[in-house]
């Protein structure tokens, strides 16, 4: 599944582009609030799309995934990123903050770090949630994983959208996170699916998510002031459509082959730039240019440090065979 490396470097590009966007209300001007609230939003597909390639390749029945190798191997290498990398995040927020390195600690083990830091702890679940997962959907007909996916979409997506759109509904929070659904999604997309849509359905698709995300992004429209978050339906539809649009086309990138394991590495290390151009250098995507052309210039920049250090990072063994 070639379109699979494809998917996660584009996935990959938009995380960083999401964090390029978050420099803080008062470093965006006026005349910048729509450009970085539209690229932030746009790129908010990307999580989910990271937890569905997961679904996609560890809920794959061709693959042998014991207790023994989920834990000795993929949960090991998540807590060995923590260690390695979130744990002196902590420490260099302490820091900074002068709170004292017992806070840093209590902040690491409590799943505070770096904003974008919580998707490990969160993986470390799925992971331990996997081998339950895969004697269901190994089992299951393609009905009773379609009426499972409904179940947990009402249960983690629509009820929590609904609240966030002002209607309260508190059952959602029988089963509040919506990343069991979409990792079960990215396995039935990728391996289950036999929907009559055509590529050009799937880029219609991408284009109405993105129409969408315009809409909310400007001022007096109808829940324009809500925030698109991962169990929004908006950001549903913007996964469904990327994944789908990908599997369709199914591109063989040399260069998304060739960066496949570099993805993981600029995952951790792209804050470290953005936390030094914003909070020690004070340079903002604002104050060289237009967001518009500003955004995906800092994008590509932090991309392409972020790459740099990871293959630094990469020649270091141990790293190399244990962490990223």
């Amino acid at each position: 599944m070639s379109y699979i490396n494809a998917l996660r470097l584009i996935a990959t590009i938009m995380i960083v582009m999401i964090h390029t966007c978050s420099v803080g209300e008062s470093n965006i001007p006026a005349d910048g609030e729509y450009a970085y609230g539209f690229l932030k939003d746009i790129g908010v597909f990307a999580v989910p799309v990271f937890a569905m390639i997961s679904g996609c390749l560890f809920l794959d029945p061709q693959r042998n995934l014991t207790w023994e190798v989920l834990i000795n191997k993929y949960c090991r290498r998540i807590a060995l990123a923590l260690l390695v990398f979130a744990l002196p995040m902590c420490m260099a927020e302490s820091f900074i903050t002068n709170t004292g390195i017992c806070s840093g600690l209590y902040d690491f083990l409590r799943g505070h770090s770096w904003a974008h830091m919580w998707y490990l702890y969160m993986l470390i679940c799925l992971y331990m949630l996997t081998p339950l997962l895969r004697s269901f959907t190994a089992n299951s007909s393609k009905k009773s994983i379609e009426c499972t996916l409904v179940v947990l979409f009402t249960i983690s997506i629509l009820f929590p959208s609904l609240k966030t759109y002002g209607i309260q509904l508190e059952s959602w929070m029988i089963l509040g996170t919506p990343f069991i659904f979409y990792y079960i999604l990215g396995y039935y997309l990728a391996h289950v699916e036999t929907l009559r849509l055509k590529t050009w359905h799937c880029i219609v698709m991408c284009i109405l998510y993105t129409l969408i995300i315009a809409a909310m992004e400007t001022k007096g429209l109808a829940f324009s002031q809500s925030i698109l978050l991962y169990h929004d339906i908006t950001t549903v539809l913007g996964a469904i459509s990327v994944f789908l649009l990908f599997k369709r086309m199914k591109p063989n990138w040399g260069i998304a082959s060739n960066l496949r394991c570099y993805c993981f590495p600029i995952y951790l290390v792209h804050t470290v730039f953005t936390n030094a151009f914003y909070k020690f250098l004070g340079l903002f995507p604002s104050s060289i240019a237009l967001p518009w052309i500003a955004i995906p210039f800092f994008t590509i920049s932090i991309f392409l440090l972020s790459l740099a250090l990871s293959y630094v990072l990469r020649k270091i063994r141990p790293l190399r065979e244990y962490v990223i």
